[in-house]
């Protein structure tokens, strides 16, 4: 997304480019601090809870992102987007495939390896469609609205609740 929309934003906003891009880079730290404490109660808990979280805190974040009247507000909204990145993409993702599947979750984790490998080729043209048509705060309002009536019921209706000790 910040492909797409960094240099929208800054050209809008008059915050440096650098900053803009930055805010990733704080995201990310979160979802690495974020990581272990993730994995270890999907391990204890499931997934499907931490999935769900994931794709509120992303809405949320993207509202943020969207709303942001300064750069301190645009920078705190990544952080919460770092969160939902800690929560919500590939490694919890396959984290909860392997507790629901145990050794079986390979064909699982492959599916969804190529499903997201879709979902990327299609949102980089996807956000450049959106940020000329509703701009940059658009287009995170639109990915925003995305988490909340796709993401968070397919979490939700799709993904088995645990059983109650793992699958070995």
């Amino acid at each position: 997304m910040l492909s797409v929309l960094a240099a929208p934003m800054s050209k809008d906003t008059g915050w440096p480019l650098g900053w803009v891009i930055g805010g990733l880079s704080a995201s990310l730290l979160v979802a690495g601090l974020v990581s272990p404490r993730v994995g270890a109660f999907i391990g204890e808990h499931g997934g499907r809870p931490v999935l769900a979280f994931a794709a509120i805190a992303l809405a949320l974040g993207l509202t943020g992102l969207a709303l942001a009247p300064n750069l301190t507000a645009y920078l705190a909204a990544w952080l919460l987007v770092g969160l939902g990145m800690g929560t919500g993409l590939y490694d919890p993702a396959f984290a909860t495939l392997g507790r629901l599947y145990g050794a079986e979750a390979r064909s699982a984790i492959t599916t969804l390896t190529l499903w997201g490998g879709f979902a990327s080729t299609v949102c980089w043209p996807l956000s450049a469609f959106l940020v000329e048509r509703v701009g940059w705060r658009g287009t995170c309002l639109a990915y925003a609205g995305l988490h909340l009536s796709v993401t968070l019921p397919l979490v939700l209706l799709a993904i088995p609740r645990p059983p109650a000790h793992p699958v070995t």
